[in-house]
Parts: structure tokens; sequence; C-alpha cells
């Protein structure tokens, strides 16, 4: 959005509009048109074919989209690859016991028969993708509503998508909207589903400074884990098997122990998953004043708790651990995001904005027309958000982010699916369900999970307007336990039947066919189906009311700005698709007087060390291979790089993209933003805007000199 602002003050000015060196996720197969002058101008040495060619082996397929929401990319010719430790971290763990505790001494396989499969894990590969604009808005008209505008690209686009599916295995094709429903894209993907996890270091290499360093800088994170992506003996995707083998890719990349100087050109392939550029200044002052504020509060509690009792105990520290990640992830970024606004006078900066774009839209009478009420219609609607935002976040991040909670509602959508009819099936079902939530209770602690529901529904009861309180559970708090939320919660954990796996099993059998009602009159599922009923009667309805406003308000607004910006590039908002970041390696000064410079190295990791804290215990082994110097290939002037810092535009679902210097060797593996930048999702400031990468020559180093799996640096094609 800071692009558009000074585009509008440029058009005035009528000089050239530019972006900001760094800004930008452009997409591949546009490279040529969008940016692709602009890169070799700051020394790409790549031609745009190099980079995306569906004819002829590229870039494109070596990087992949890991596991839904990660990016990837293969490095040897036998499909090993290269993604971030925590996009592997929720696999580390479920490996991980007492016994064989990957998370905190790590894990490496000595061959091809020791590496460990992963249901579930998946990794897809763009095969293409094409505009497919005109066919799907053909699909719709200018007297739609915005619901039935969705309903009726959802209806449509299969069969658009099914025109275009290639024969063969694991092929899917998917149409995503960019510049929010004004163009369509479809991507073609072949997915493969037998990745078995290589190697990862402890979680003292992979995740050292833990949440007390995550989106900081200087950082000293060896944010890496190795994955062997394999095949049927076609080379096309299959199930696992043992009988299959190593995946034998169209292209993969070499790797380079050159390194990078400030300055120098970096770029960053990967599937970005959501930005939101395009946001108007009511939408952001909602977002920054009444949303993250709240959603930060619910999950301090949260954590606060999970905290204290992953301290206490080494088995819940291992039970929690991926979750703990997860939850803190953002709850970090958003305190970061309110920060970078606030600092760069994002809503100023957006209001101004928007009264250039009124100035613009007012001086022509057709687009006057269709435009001119945009700002007022989006302050009203986001009035109307205001009204409802508070309820809504206290029930879906607070009550229904409890475990406890989560199951119940698994239960409800199961119970309400099964079939009427044949009670042999229905059981059959049941026995199946039951077993599937073998994962859920390996990791977890009921005990922990009530001290969270007890806090949790405390603040609930606080904040929320007794419109929106079950009156079924005030009256019991108030009849039963005379007010105190503490006995009705342990009331309900002691007699719950979704305490272990077992009373679970035990309470659903004796539901016969036709008796679902037997489950939901159980305490906790009809707890959770009380708050429910509020959410679908009292929340939703105006919430869903003006999230489609917000949306349609949206696309015609996207609409007016790309009239308005039609002779210059314009980038669209990440949608978990894959696209291309160009920047360079440099620094930045977060405050006055504080310069930062964009490289860290092991220096840095002995220095934090901190034997009292599980984030900042130092290996022996690396401590050793510091005191001795013993580098290797990947030691320069007598130093280890650990991570850089550079310009290139990032956001979630990065995690894991490689970074390439100017030949398209990789470099690094894109990990984290710093936390002045993190607000890039809707504001892009040059002088903040950083991303966080781990040298490839630490990669390398742990995997070699540390771990001692030199076989797996010899599959990969080394520059030197």
């Amino acid at each position: 959005m800071m692009r558009w602002f000074i585009s509008c003050v440029c058009f005035f000015l009528g000089s050239i509009v530019t972006l900001y060196a760094g800004e930008g996720m452009w997409v591949p197969l546009l490279l040529e048109q969008t940016r692709y002058e602009k890169m070799k101008s700051q020394g790409l040495q790549l031609s745009a074919k190099d980079i995306y060619d569906i004819n002829h082996a590229s870039m494109k397929d070596a990087v992949v989209l890991f596991n839904g929401g990660c990016s990837g990319v293969v490095v040897s010719g036998e499909g090993l690859l290269l993604t971030n430790h925590h996009c592997g971290y929720d696999r580390i763990q479920a490996h991980s016991t007492l016994e064989h505790d990957y998370l905190t001494e790590g894990f490496w396989a000595g061959s091809h028969e020791e590496e460990l499969s992963n249901p579930g894990l998946e990794v897809d590969f763009l095969i293409e993708m094409k505009d497919v604009t005109d066919a799907v808005l053909a699909l719709v008209g200018d007297t739609m509503t915005e619901s039935e505008r969705w309903q009726r690209i959802k209806e449509g686009t299969p069969e658009i998508a099914k025109k275009s599916l290639p024969l063969g295995k694991g092929y899917k094709a998917v149409i995503k909207s960019l510049f929010n429903g004004n163009q369509y894209y479809l991507y073609i993907y072949q997915t493969y589903k037998d990745v078995r996890l290589v190697g990862a270091p402890p979680s003292a290499i992979g995740k050292f400074g833990g949440d007390t360093d995550n989106w900081m800088w200087p950082r000293h994170t060896g944010d890496f884990s190795v994955f062997r992506i394999y095949a049927g003996k076609d080379n096309q995707p299959a199930e696992y098997s043992p009988e299959n083998v190593p995946y034998k890719p169209a292209y993969f990349v070499p790797v380079s122990l050159r390194g990078l100087s400030p300055g120098d050109f970096s770029m960053v392939m990967g599937y970005p998953g959501s930005t939101d550029r395009f946001i108007t200044s009511p939408e952001l002052s909602v977002l920054v004043d009444v949303n993250y504020p709240l959603r930060i509060a619910l999950r301090n509690i949260k954590l606060d708790i999970w905290k204290q009792a992953m301290k206490q105990d080494p088995l819940t520290r291992i039970q929690y651990a991926a979750k703990y990640a997860s939850v803190s992830n953002s709850w970090k970024k958003w305190q970061g995001v309110i920060r970078g606004i606030e600092k760069a006078g994002g809503i100023e900066q957006k209001k101004a904005a928007e009264k250039l774009f009124l100035e613009k839209i007012m001086s022509n009478p057709q687009w006057n027309t269709r435009y001119a009420g945009l700002p007022e219609a989006f302050e009203k609607t986001c009035e109307m958000q205001r009204e409802y935002i508070v309820p809504s976040i206290l029930i879906k991040e607070g009550i229904f982010g409890v475990e406890w909670m989560q199951m119940a509602e698994k239960i409800c959508r199961f119970v309400e699916s099964l079939p009427s009819g044949d009670e042999n099936s229905w059981t059959s079902l049941l026995n199946e369900f039951i077993s599937d939530q073998s994962s859920f209770y390996r990791n977890y602690r009921p005990e922990v999970d009530r001290e969270v529901f007890t806090a949790l529904l405390t603040e609930f009861l606080k904040n929320a307007d007794s419109r929106y309180i079950p009156a079924a559970l005030q009256k019991t708090v108030d009849k039963k336990f005379h007010g105190d939320i503490f006995l009705y919660v342990k009331d309900l954990y002691d007699h719950s039947v979704l305490k272990d796996q077992a009373s679970l099993g035990k309470a659903l059998l004796k539901a016969k066919s036709g008796h679902a009602g037997k489950v939901f009159n159980l305490p906790e599922i009809a707890l959770y189906k009380a708050f429910d009923r509020v959410f679908l009667e009292k929340i939703e309805p105006v919430s869903q009311s003006v999230d489609w406003k917000l949306d349609s308000l949206t696309r015609i607004y996207t609409e007016a700005l790309l009239l308005l910006n039609a002779d210059q590039p314009v980038y669209p908002d990440a949608n978990l698709t894959l696209r291309v970041a160009y920047g360079s390696i440099e620094g930045f000064s977060p405050s006055d007087a504080v310069l930062y410079t964009p490289f860290t190295y092991l220096d840095g990791v002995i220095a934090k060390e901190d034997t009292s804290i599980y984030d900042y215990k130092v290996p022996a082994r690396l401590k050793a291979l510091y005191e001795a110097g013993d580098y290797g290939d990947y030691g320069v002037g007598g130093r280890l790089p650990v991570c850089m810092l550079g310009s290139n535009h990032t956001s979630g679902g990065n995690s894991g993209s490689p970074v390439f210097n100017r030949n398209g060797e990789l470099v690094g593996l894109n990990f984290d933003r710093n936390w002045e930048g993190t607000m890039s999702d809707v504001l892009y400031d040059p002088e903040q805007c950083r991303n966080i990468m781990v040298d490839i020559r630490y990669v390398l180093f742990i995997i070699d000199k540390f771990a001692g799996s030199k076989h797996l640096v010899s599959e990969m094609q080394i520059v030197k």
C-alpha cells in the first residue's frame, strides 16, 4: 500500500513510479514483463527462463510447497530436500520420545533405510501456471452479490481446472485469485506423498534462541532440516512403500560456498502465504487497535501456562514443543506488526493515500460514479466490524483455542456426519475415529489444559457482553458452584470422557445408531455446542455480512488502483503460490545510534550461551569445533558465518525458501523477518523490512562437521 501512496504522489508530479528496492512478490510467469530488467540491473546473471520455464528444466522445478504451508528446495539428484527446522518441527517432535528425544539430540539417518516416514507429509511441484481470468469472470455478472459471485466461481472453476489437468499420477489443478478477485490464475501441481526425515540438528541449533530470539536480529539459529522425496520406480508419485526409491528431480540447485557480501544481489523463491497490501486505514485501525491486542492478550495466558508446565516436566516439554512454537509465532509477530505500524505512522499514510485517491477519482466523472464512495463505505463497514470482533475473538481464539474444546468440536463434526442405518457400519466408523485420536492424546496433558481453560473462561466471562454468554453455563456456574469458575472447570475435567483415549472410546461406543443425542448430552460436548450456537446465531450472521461487504469493497478498490497504475508493474498479494522476491544483503537501523550489520557468526552463538536456559544451551560438540577453529570448507577468514540479513520481501510461507545469488546458486534458506519489519504484510518500509536467512555454509558445516553426515553433502553439487 505504501507503494500505491507513492504511485499517487508521483502521478500528480508526472514522474515515473518506481518500487522500493526489495519490495514485491513477483509472479514468475510474468517476470520478464514486470521485474526482470530491474533484477538484471541489480546484478542478476540469469535469464527469465532460467527461473521459470515450462518446456525445459528450470529453477521452479526445484522449489516446492512443503507440507502445505512452507517452502523447500531440492539439492541433489536423489531427491534430497532442505527446508527450515521449524517447518519440519512437528515431524521431528512426532518421532521423539523420552528414549529418543530427537528435538534435544537431533537426528541423522546414516542410510536410506534409516530415513523416517511421515504419513500425511506432502510436497507440491509447480508444473505450470496460466491466466484464466476471462474464463472465470465469464461465470459472474455485475448484478451478483459478493457471496453469489464467490459461490458461482466456487462451482464453476473446477470444470475450468479439469480441462487443463494432465494425464498421469499425482496431478492437481488449482485456480486462485490475484488482485482480490480481479485476476485468476490456474496452477498445476504434481504432489509427492512419500517424504522422509533424513536429518535435523538438535533444537539447541535448529531453534537456538527459542521464542526470545524469534523475529529478532541479530540471529544465530541454524533453522534447517533435511528430508528426502521418494517415488515409485517410474519416478512418479506413490504412497509410502519400502519399495519406493529416491526421486529423480527435473532440476536440483547447485550449492555455493562463496557466500555473499553487503550489497550483493539476492533472490528468494518460495510460497509466501498471505499479505494485505491494499488494506485501508479503517481496516488497519481495527487490526492494530482491537484485533491483534486481544489475540495477544489471550495467547499470553495460554503460553504462560504452557511454559511453566514445560519447565517442570521433560515429557510435557516434548508434548507441547510444537504446539507452543506454533501459537507463539503469531503472538510475537502481531506485537511487532503493531509496533512497526505505529512507528511508521501507517494509519496516517493510508489516510493520506485515500485522500489522494479521492482527488484523482473525483477528477474523472466516469470513475467518480463507481469509485468515489469507497473510502466512506470502508469506514462505515469497519464500524460494524468493531461491534462483533471482540466476542468473536473471545470465543474463537479463547474458548475454542482450548485443546479440550477442539476435541469436542472434532467429535461433534464426526458424529453429525455418521450415516443412519447399519449399526455395524456405524460401530466400525466409531472405532476408526477413536483410533485416529491417538496422536492427539499422545501429546495431551488434561491437567495443563484444565488450567488453560480455567484462565480463558475467566477472561471470557470478564470481557464478554452478557448476550454472548451461554445461559446454561452462567446458570450452572452461579447455582451449582456459587460463581467459582475454578470449581466448575475442575468438576468438568474430573468427570470428562475427553481426558484420555480409553474414556473417549467407551463413551462414544455407548451411542448406538440413531442415538447421537447421547454424545451431545455429555457435559463437555454440550458446553462446546452452547458456545458454537452463540457464535452461529449471534455473531456469524453479522460477521459474514460485514466480511462479504469488505470483500466487495476491496475488489472494487483494487480494480481502481490497477486503473490508476495501469502503466506501472504491480505485484499481487501473496496467496501461497510461487513467487520471486529480490533485493540485496543489507543491515538496518532499528533506532537512533543503533546499526545492525547483515551477518552473524558462530562467535555470537558462543557468546549467547546460557546453560540455565534450554534455548541457549550450546551443544558440547559445537563448542569443541569452535574452540578448535575446525570449520572445514565452510569458514571464512577464521570465522564461521551463521545467519544473514537481506531486503527481500517475504511473508509467512516463505519459511524454507531457497536464497540464491546472482548465478542461481543456493546461498541460504529464508526463515524469518526482523521484528521491526513484520508489518511488511500490510505496509512496506524499505528502511526497516528485512528477511533473515541461515547461511548455507552453516547448514553444510552442521551436516558435515557437527553431525558427521558428509555423505549428504557429497550428494550435492558444491560450487567452491
